[in-house]
Order: structure tokens, then C-alpha cells, then sequence
């Protein structure tokens, strides 16, 4: 990993915020109508859910992908 004092991918920044700026609102969007908010932890768990389910489909580190 990148040393978290100076971020150099895009990755890296919420380790960066968790560290020195943690949110309790870090993101949030609407939901069937009504708004979601997640801290900075829950974007984090989020993420590594997605990067799990994405090497499970067989994605593998150096692909590219489009979300």
C-alpha cells in the first residue's frame, strides 16, 4: 500500500480520510426515495465487498473494468 500520509491512487484516499478525517457521512444517495448515508468505515466494508465479488467472477488484479 501507498504511504497513507501521501495518497497516490484513487483507492488510497478513503484509507487517507479514515485516518486524519473520518465521516460519519462520507457518501450518500438516494435509494428508492429516500436518502443512504455511509460513514467512512461503511464505504471501506462496501468496497472490499465489491472487490471480492469482482475476483469471484474471476476479475484479476490488472483487468480493467467499467462501472
Amino acid at each position: 500500500m501507498t504511504d497513507i500520509e501521501r495518497p497516490e491512487r484513487l483507492f488510497d484516499f478513503i484509507h487517507f480520510q479514515k485516518k486524519h478525517f473520518p465521516q460519519e457521512v462520507c457518501v450518500a444517495s438516494k435509494e428508492n426515495g429516500t436518502w443512504v448515508e455511509l460513514s467512512t468505515d461503511e464505504v471501506i466494508t462496501q468496497s472490499k465487498k465489491l472487490s471480492k465479488g469482482l475476483l469471484n467472477l474471476g476479475v484479476k488484479p490488472g483487468d480493467k473494468i467499467a462501472m
